[in-house]
């Protein structure tokens, strides 16, 4: 009985690390591609997706089509928040992200983390190429942008 149920516990053991491997590579691609967007880096961008569909949709929703470059002096930090991660029929998946930018708009300095941050809800379809995970659709939505406040 023992011996049963340490084989059951290893096998649910290899199972769950199988999901978390596979789900953390996804998500690990995802989290470089938000980077390059948020930073301006359409190439880098690009580079991490496939398929004419989402070029198309990288390049119209440009992080300058939300928040023009004359607005943003110096990028402190970029951050991603994965809300949900669901496996789909066709074995893409579907992540819901929320981003966070913290910045220095011209004219503010800021020492400690940025004078303002901006806020950006993606909806990213991914599918698993020869090359690794691949963005396969990207749909951004600005949130807000404002000022940091400090007490």
């Amino acid at each position: 009985m023992k011996r049963v149920f340490l084989v059951a516990l290893a096998l649910g053991l290899g199972f769950l690390g199988y999901r978390y491997a596979s789900r953390s590579a996804a998500t690990g691609v995802y989290e470089e591609f938000a980077k390059a967007w948020a930073a301006g880096n359409q190439e880098a961008a690009l580079h991490l997706a496939d398929g004419e569909k989402a070029w198309r949709e990288i390049k119209r929703n440009s992080r300058y089509d939300f928040v023009p470059p004359a607005m943003v002096e110096l990028i402190h930090d970029i951050g991603q928040n994965i809300e949900s991660f669901e496996k789909l029929d066709d074995g893409a998946v579907a992540i819901e992200a929320k981003q966070t930018v913290a910045f220095d708009p011209p004219g503010v300095t800021s020492a400690i983390g940025g004078a303002m941050r901006m806020s950006f809800h993606h909806s990213v379809r991914m599918r698993k190429t020869p090359d690794g995970w691949r963005v396969i659709g990207f749909q951004p939505k600005l949130l807000e942008v404002g000022e940091v406040r400090r007490h």
